[in-house]
């Protein structure tokens, strides 16, 4: 079948690789017979604030293995963008561009200095934007920030936010093992920003080392028996919020889930405080996460579990999270 155009350009991070990026990629092959791919290098997103994102090797390997599942590969050539133009300004080879709305000034501007070079401009492609399943847009942001995996399935249920949920007789062996693994030897972190503690004494163990994670989830009870009379025996450090929910042994309250939302959205290191039981934590602190966020927990009989927060961590909380029963009252 005869393209409508020789050689296309596309560029973009590529972050997680999504539904909107797998569709502007297919759309660009079915335009034109060869396909150009700018991945913006670390630098340039470093560069741009995007934070967080995958190393520029892993994306361009998520990018490769789509191409040749979807037997694009002899087809395109991937390059390096360590500007906003690539090589789309000087190329007389590049006859189009694909973009979205969100992209289209750039495009704009190509087609500007292409102008002042006395070349022609490159037709402009404008692919349409997929939505989540919430009718936001689908964007790597939102990814990296936990709300939607890739193919726009959002994590968090509102209805979490506004009624309690109950844990049923069946979940209750299952939730005694492990949600991540045991730590063996000394705990080492990156950043103590990306990190929520749950449980007293794991909550002291990294107030003595550390001291400044993100989210300390407490209740003063070691073993369901008061053993804390007081948050200061626990020896946090510096100043930090202070919230108080209550969340009875079984139950994961609403207010428990505000609560941790409003901590991720915070500038501050917050405390939550429980009256009640702090067991069932982990589940809406790997809801609400973003990617990459570490929380440790201690289990009876086995120590510090480490949870890193990624997708198919958030996929096992929501599957069990689906399975409570709401509270009727």
């Amino acid at each position: 079948m005869i393209k409508k155009y020789k050689l296309i350009a596309v560029g973009g991070t590529f972050d997680n690789l999504h539904k909107g990026h797998r569709s502007l990629l297919t759309k660009a092959f079915s335009f034109s017979e060869k396909v150009i791919i700018g991945i913006t290098s670390d630098t340039y997103a470093l560069k741009n604030k995007i934070r967080e994102i995958e190393i520029y090797k892993k994306r361009k390997e998520a990018v490769e293995n789509f191409l040749f599942k979807k037997d694009f590969a002899d087809r395109s050539k991937i390059i390096k963008l360590d500007n906003k133009f690539g090589k789309t300004i000087n190329s007389k080879r590049i006859d189009s561009i694909i973009v979205t709305k969100c992209t289209l000034k750039t495009a704009k501007l190509i087609n500007k200095k292409r102008g002042l070079k006395k070349m022609s401009k490159l037709t402009i492609v404008i692919s349409e934007y997929f939505l989540a399943e919430d009718g936001l847009l689908i964007s790597s942001k939102r990814i990296r920030e936990g709300q939607i995996d890739k193919e726009g399935k959002v994590y968090l249920n509102k209805e979490w936010l506004n009624k309690n949920l109950i844990l049923p007789q069946n979940l209750r062996p299952l939730l005694k093992k492990p949600f991540g693994k045991i730590v063996k030897g000394k705990i080492l972190i990156n950043s103590q920003l990306n990190i929520a503690t749950v449980g007293d004494v794991t909550t002291q163990k990294f107030n003595k080392l550390y001291g400044n994670q993100k989210i300390s989830i407490i209740d003063l009870l070691v073993g369901r028996k008061k053993v804390f009379s007081d948050i200061k025996q626990l020896k946090f450090k510096n100043n930090k919020k202070l919230i108080k929910v209550s969340n009875p042994p079984g139950m994961i309250a609403h207010k428990l889930f505000i609560a941790i939302q409003k901590s991720f959205k915070s500038d501050y290191e917050k405390i939550i405080l429980i009256k009640g039981e702090e067991d069932l934590a982990v589940l809406p602190l790997a809801i609400l996460a973003p990617l990459n966020f570490q929380i440790y927990y201690g289990q009876p009989g086995k120590g510090i579990i480490k949870v890193v927060v990624n997708e198919s961590v958030k996929k096992s909380a929501y599957s069990l999270l689906s399975q409570f029963n709401f509270e009727t009252r």
